[in-house]
């Protein structure tokens, strides 16, 4: 299935997901929790730069695009999200796939709709809006 993850979103996620890694049956430490309740107390609008200076690095709002590894604030997720797209690469593919019409992946004919063996979807009118 695709779907787009934003910088937003994973700033509006960041407390949950520190809670989950951080705490199990208790806190790993004090300073954890501590990180946990500044996160949780962000509001829907919160920065990059607020859980930044929150938590001290970048890494918990950080998107890399998998193909090209630029630092993006979006990306198109792809095959169980194992594949992160950014514009440039997803254009690419398009590009790629009208020209070939086969699955990048596996060589498939149906990639207008989806690839025969169910390894990759790609729908091209879907994606136009993104582009």
């Amino acid at each position: 299935m695709m779907r787009v993850i934003t910088k937003q979103d994973l700033i509006n996620g960041v407390a949950d997901k520190w809670y989950a890694t951080y705490h199990q049956k208790d806190w790993y430490d004090e300073d954890m929790r501590g990180i946990w309740l500044k996160l949780a107390d962000l509001s829907a609008a919160a920065t990059e730069q607020e859980v930044t200076t929150i938590i001290g690095n970048p890494s918990w709002t950080d998107i890399e695009c998998t193909e090209c590894r630029s630092s993006v604030d979006w990306v198109v997720v792809l095959a169980d999200d194992e594949v992160e797209l950014c514009r440039d690469c997803i254009r690419k593919l398009a590009a790629l796939a009208q020209l070939n019409r086969t699955c990048p992946v596996c060589g498939s004919d149906k990639v207008s709709t989806s690839c025969a063996n169910g390894c990759f979807t790609l729908k091209l009118e879907q994606l136009k809006g993104l582009l």
